[in-house]
């Protein structure tokens, strides 16, 4: 629709050899220009009299009419004549307008002008119903991405049907379920058609698989017509009101994207070790969703209804950070608060304590830290008596711990008592099949919560950031879908609209891409040449021999590509 708005006004601008444009009260919206004018319409004299008078305007000696005074272009104007029509709401409330100015060029005698402006006026009728068309299908389109994110937030399989019992919208349980199938194949429809306006709302069973299968059927209308309905299936299961908060918990890990091997298998772990209290740290570079994960494994244990407490270790000055964790008595130091205070591991007291970013924690803090996870006892600063604590320890961080470990900058022996159970969340370029899939997700939250217009990416767009290597992983990602959404006010963004530090890195991304694939070509060609002639030394030889290198060169390749000889 934007499109024809466009067009309409090119041609309207040929007519009269000018130009034209449709505003509102805030800006100008559509232009018969290639780029729309970057100006401010308090500036435009005609545009600011009908915004303050909400009359027609007309200005028949452009640069000498009294309203040109204050124009950028005053005596200078191109123009012949300037008109500008009013937009009203069905409510008569003023909602913008058009503004046409024509050129020199134009053939227009006073003598005809009063038929032009009611040309004019016809036109103006014509693009406010356009523009009110194209509004209303873009809030129609919201309204549906709107709908369709809602119901995927629900477990039960939904099928939102029209009047004439076509399927407008299904969820993801829905589909997994085959529900789709079912309406149709047991005559669902017929059934809802017979009960609406008898009872708006009932429930029937149908055999799927030879399995019985409730569905709850809410219809819409009138008596006389039936406008659409909202199938769902029901809960079977008699679940202890107890279990309630873990079967609604498991939609956790829903928020977390991605269907990558990897990322899977990071999933898998978290979910099998929460029901636990084993302390686990999460591996993965800034932005990987490393506090998500925290997060949906403390829903899934049994201290679900606990308190999950987080602490940055990176983010707290050092000479702050002991009383942040263990809390403080009354006169342990200048400002200390009158009765004390408790930290963190008292807050998270029989729930979780997720410490971020453990691995910038001071070195004379690690080791009180790990009194702590051996004892199960702090000591509040100041203080002299021991506080039990039960709380379970998520730790996470983006350093190689081992390498501090051998630097000296990290404790071996707290080390070995936080990686219990160690889950490596993959960055962002480990999974590039996820990326489009979080574009998409990103950019659908973010027009919703920004209530923009829905957005898509174009081909070119979306080529450049499947490229892009995005070293802030997810966190990136999203800040960079929220940034497009903000600025972009067309219905599609293009590599234009992106930052220029992601459009820069394409070529240099390419590059990285190809060197991978080179390195890891080699290293399959290596692997199958010692396969064929054998580990041995004479088969290293007849190896080194069919790939055209030196038996050094081999060692070597070994040795980069982390194969075995």
């Amino acid at each position: 629709m934007e499109f024809k708005i466009k067009d309409a006004l090119k041609s309207l601008s040929n007519i009269f050899s000018g130009s034209v444009f449709v505003f509102s009260r805030e800006k100008i919206l559509y232009s018969s220009e290639d780029k729309t004018p970057n100006i401010s319409l308090n500036s435009h004299p005609i545009v600011k009299k009908l915004l303050e008078s909400e009359m027609p305007q007309i200005i028949t000696n452009p640069g000498v009419h009294p309203l040109c005074v204050n124009c950028a272009i005053f005596s200078k104007c191109s123009a012949k004549l300037e008109v500008a029509f009013p937009f009203f709401t069905q409510g008569k409330a003023l909602n913008g307008g058009v503004c046409y100015n024509i050129g020199r060029g134009a053939s227009i005698n006073e003598d005809d002008l009063d038929d032009w402006l009611t040309l004019l006026k016809h036109f103006s009728n014509f693009l406010q119903y356009m523009v009110e068309e194209k509004e209303r299908l873009l809030n129609e389109h919201l309204l549906k991405q709107q709908l369709s994110y809602l119901i995927n937030l629900v477990p039960e399989a939904v099928a939102i049907i029209d009047g004439q019992g076509r399927i407008q919208n299904l969820n993801s349980p829905a589909q997994k379920v085959n529900l789709a199938n079912c309406v149709g194949k047991n005559d669902v429809i017929n059934e809802i058609q017979k009960a609406h306006g008898l009872k708006g709302q009932f429930r029937i069973t149908i055999l799927e698989r030879q399995k019985p299968l409730e569905l709850n059927i809410k219809t819409f209308g009138d008596r006389k017509r039936l406008t659409g309905a909202i199938v769902h299936t029901v809960e079977k299961l008699k679940v202890p009101k107890d279990t309630f908060p873990q079967k609604r918990n498991l939609l956790a890990f829903n928020k977390i994207i991605g269907g990558s091997p990897k990322l899977k298998k990071a999933i898998e772990i978290a979910e099998q070790v929460a029901p636990s209290d084993s302390t686990v740290l999460l591996r993965g570079e800034s932005g990987t969703g490393k506090e998500m994960f925290a997060h949906a494994i403390h829903l899934l244990s049994p201290r679900r209804n606990e308190n999950f407490i987080t602490i940055n270790c990176a983010a707290i000055p050092d000479n702050l950070l002991e009383s942040e964790l263990f809390g403080y008595e009354e006169g342990a130091f200048t400002g200390a608060r009158k009765g004390g205070k408790k930290g963190k591991f008292e807050l998270a007291n029989n729930g979780t304590l997720f410490l971020d970013e453990i691995g910038d924690m001071p070195a004379a803090l690690q080791a009180k830290l790990l009194r702590v996870l051996q004892e199960k006892k702090i000591e509040r600063v100041g203080g002299t008596k021991s506080i039990p604590i039960n709380t379970r320890i998520i730790a996470a961080t983006h350093r190689n711990l081992e390498e501090m470990i051998t630097e000296g900058t990290f404790r071996k022996d707290l080390f070995f008592r936080l990686n219990v159970i160690p889950i490596f969340i993959p960055p962002l370029r480990e999974r590039p099949e996820d990326i489009k899939l979080l574009l998409n997700y990103y950019l659908k939250k973010y027009c919703i919560l920004l209530k923009k217009d829905f957005k898509v990416f174009s081909r070119e767009a979306l080529e450049i950031l499947l490229n892009y290597h995005w070293p802030g992983n997810i966190r990136e990602l999203e800040n960079t879908v929220e940034y497009l959404v903000n600025v972009e006010s067309a219905d599609e963004i293009t590599p234009a609209s992106l930052p220029t530090y992601i459009r820069f890195n394409q070529n240099a991304n390419k590059k990285v891409g190809i060197k991978a694939a080179l390195k890891t070509q080699k290293k399959k060609r290596l692997i199958a040449a010692l396969e064929k002639h054998g580990y041995d030394t004479e088969g290293k030889k007849r190896a080194a021999k069919e790939l055209g290198i030196s038996l050094s060169t081999l060692y070597r390749w070994a040795k980069k590509y982390n194969v075995e000889i």
